[in-house]
């Protein structure tokens, strides 16, 4: 094999021959022709990244150094879409891949601060770009470094800060330059014709949206300030991060200009056809605002009221927001979920209206505290995890009722097995987001609950305002904050692939004692665990008991004291541990309202819409059997509800329905509750009438204001299982 490629290399440029391999997704050809590099280094070629980079195939492309004519890179490019896979950069050396450079490799070249001039020009689907980049140098100066944009863009001249031209080659969007000399200032200008709708940028006669596009030049995913201005059609809107401070339309041009003073490592911008709805400015509160072309405008103020509890939760929560307001952007041209912009947030649509606390979150996990995603998804683990501790804290209804029923899904996946959450970039391919959004948002709620929530939110606050502004964040970092208590919770779940895995055995009550085994199978784990323990009267009290492994023994003795032997009991009631489970939990609304036939009374047909019902039949007549059915109606329609609704702890007298104390209008608010048919199977109850359908998490009773927000409920521990016992 060694003489072909010899012979290969002979006849035919090198990077030629790796175009080819490339193309193939030949990865054993490419490792051959990479000798130094470690073992499966290339699997990136194979499969796509986290959110489907690669998906286009791979070039690879020959980049001159402008600095050093004997130095020939190989530069391996694909169509990008931000906080995925980049461009990957080789030198080579007799044709060889003899030195990869990981893209957070800048060469101790450094971007502060960019100004932005971009002009929209949709009749020729093109933007154009001139972009001042403050640089700083530090450490041993290098010949030369790269910038990096999408590879759909050309750059046709690179500045001086005296205006002299600087020597430049560019390879797919990886773009190579002379290291400067001290700090200094560039102007790199640029255009390009974004056209990957639904993937990154892209723009039409109707829209520009540039939000998952490499639309600056990045130096190493580098945070830096910003200063956007936008030159676009008259008739159109614009947003980008940070504040707007001016705008002014001429003619059949609008220009804005936006600053953002946060140090960010990935940029958003959009403009186009949006309608606009904003409340009016309020002197010390944070003004909202909703930009769409596609939702009408009454769905607009939904989206802001909706909103606007999310927001005034992380001010209150991890610190003062750090923008004047916040503004949700939903676009036709955008293809993932949604995305973060910090001051605002892209969505895809056909999700909105609907409160959504992932994408501000990341106004601190990724604003305030930047993260490249190269060495982990840090960042995505806590908005992930804020999406459960945002419905468990919010101030709205009975705060201790929400924290059990907004217990996130702790279930571990096979994949966590294959890798560990600090070492998670986003070369490790989809496992990055598997460890990232996944098992690190479940470790962090597993350590928010062996913490306390005021202790874990007080080295969140401690972190934020600590951390050295304008410089990314890592997962060490925030370990620095919790200090030596929590290593040993660290090294388990950050730093080892898998899970716990273990069982409970020998429980028995011994004076005055409840006693037990852990047995570990593999590694063994220290847990903190909740124990709700049931006593001969029926009271249950729950109390806390850490399983502590004795060495590196299989099986461990816990111990309790208790002033009285239970009946039976479950540790971690309330699955918090992240853990396999054998056995199916309690029952939830949020599993049967979908997954059974639901039975909807024609003057009950709008209460429908109060929940994500599964199959529908709307009759005025009461099912003969109403077993595994969701029956939707009112008791005065349907009389044979009131024993129901009795046996739920719920009354209803006109359009009010009350339960243990709490009244809520029918007409502005909804109630859920599963109950027992005679054989035991499940009847699921639906009253009143919310705007959005009703966010009941793991209860099994639910009651929810207009929004469909969780007032009040009743969630039902886990008491069967391995973790169950009885004595």
């Amino acid at each position: 094999m060694v003489t072909a490629l010899v012979f290969l290399l002979a006849q035919r440029a090198p990077t030629d021959i790796l175009d080819g391999f490339a193309q193939s997704r030949d990865v054993r050809s490419l490792s051959q022709m990479a000798p130094d590099l470690e073992t499966g280094h290339f699997r990136y070629i194979e499969k796509t990244g986290a959110f489907s980079g690669g998906r286009f195939g791979w070039r690879v492309l020959p980049l001159q150094d402008p600095a050093q004519p004997n130095v020939l890179y190989a530069v391996f490019s694909t169509p990008l879409t931000i906080q995925d896979y980049g461009e990957q950069v080789y030198r080579l050396d007799d044709g060889l891949l003899a030195e990869h450079f990981p893209e957070e490799t800048n060469f101790g070249v450094l971007p502060k601060h960019y100004e932005l001039n971009l002009r929209v020009e949709p009749e020729r689907s093109r933007v154009v770009v001139d972009c001042k980049i403050d640089l700083v140098t530090s450490g041993e100066r290098k010949p030369s470094f790269f910038i990096r944009l999408s590879p759909h863009y050309k750059v046709t001249a690179l500045k001086s800060a005296s205006g002299e031209a600087i020597p430049f080659t560019q390879a797919g969007g990886v773009v190579c330059a002379p290291t400067p000399v001290g700090s200094t200032t560039w102007t790199i200008s640029y255009e390009g014709l974004p056209d990957l709708p639904r993937f990154a940028g892209t723009v039409t006669k109707k829209e520009a949206m540039l939000t998952d596009d490499y639309f600056w030049p990045s130096i190493g995913r580098y945070p830096a300030t910003t200063t956007m201005h936008a030159d676009i059609p008259a008739n159109w809107e614009v947003i980008s991060n940070g504040t707007r401070t001016a705008q002014t339309t001429e003619g059949d041009r609008k220009k804005a200009t936006f600053v953002n003073n946060l140090a960010i490592s990935y940029l958003s911008f959009s403009a186009g056809e949006f309608s606009i709805t904003r409340e009016a400015p309020v002197a010390g509160q944070i003004i909202h605002a909703v930009m769409a072309n596609n939702m009408s405008e009454e769905e607009r103020k939904l989206q802001m009221e909706m909103q606007k509890p999310v927001i005034d939760f992380y001010g209150k929560t991890f610190g003062p927001w750090p923008y004047k307001g916040w503004v949700t952007l939903s676009s036709e041209s955008y293809g993932g979920a949604a995305l973060e912009g910090y001051s605002y947030a892209t969505y895809a649509p056909n999700w909105l209206p609907d409160s959504d606390a992932h994408e501000p979150s990341h106004t601190y996990f990724g604003g305030v505290i930047s993260n490249t995603y190269l060495r982990s998804f840090w960042n995505e683990s806590f908005a992930s995890f804020c999406e459960g501790f945002y419905e468990r804290e919010v101030e709205i209804g009975n705060r201790e009722e929400r924290r059990l029923a907004f217990v996130s899904n702790p279930f571990p996946s096979p994949t966590w097995n294959n890798g560990i959450i600090v070492e998670s970039g986003v070369m490790t391919g989809d496992l990055s987001a598997d460890l990232g959004y996944g098992k690190g948002a479940v470790v962090l709620q597993m350590l928010e609950h062996e913490m306390g929530t005021e202790a874990f939110v007080a080295s969140v606050r401690r972190w934020l305002s600590e951390h050295p502004k304008g410089t990314p964040g890592e997962w060490e970092d925030y370990f620095a904050v919790l200090g030596p208590e929590y290593e040993t919770f660290i090294d388990q779940w950050f730093r080892r692939p898998g899970w716990a895995r273990f069982r409970i055995g020998n429980v028995r009550y011994e004076d005055g004692h409840l006693k037990g085994d852990v047995t570990f199978t593999g590694t063994p784990y220290r847990i903190v665990s909740d124990l709700l323990v049931e006593t001969p009267g029926g009271s249950r009290n729950l109390v806390r008991v850490t399983l502590n492994p004795t060495g590196k023994e299989a099986t461990s003795e816990w111990s309790v004291a208790l002033p009285e032997e239970p009946v039976r009991g479950a540790f971690d009631p309330y699955e918090r541990i992240m853990m396999m489970r054998s056995a199916t939990g309690p029952a939830q609304l949020s599993r049967e309202l979908g997954r059974l036939q639901a039975v909807v009374h024609p003057d009950a047909q709008a209460w429908a819409n109060s929940a994500d019902l599964g199959r529908t039949t709307v009759t005025p007549d009461f099912p003969a059997n109403p077993a595994n059915r969701v029956l939707v109606g009112h008791p005065d329609q349907w009389p044979q509800l009131l024993p129901l609704l009795e046996q739920a702890g719920m009354t209803v007298n006109g359009n009010e329905l009350t339960y243990d104390g709490t009244t809520i209008d029918l007409t502005k608010g909804g109630a859920a509750a599963i109950v027992a048919a005679a054989d035991g199977q499940p009847i699921v109850l639906l009253l009143g009438q919310t705007r959005r359908p009703m966010k009941t998490g793991k209860a099994r009773i639910a009651l929810c204001n207009e929004y469909g927000f969780f007032l009040r409920g009743l969630t039902e521990p886990r008491m069967e299982g391995e973790l169950a016992f009885r004595l």
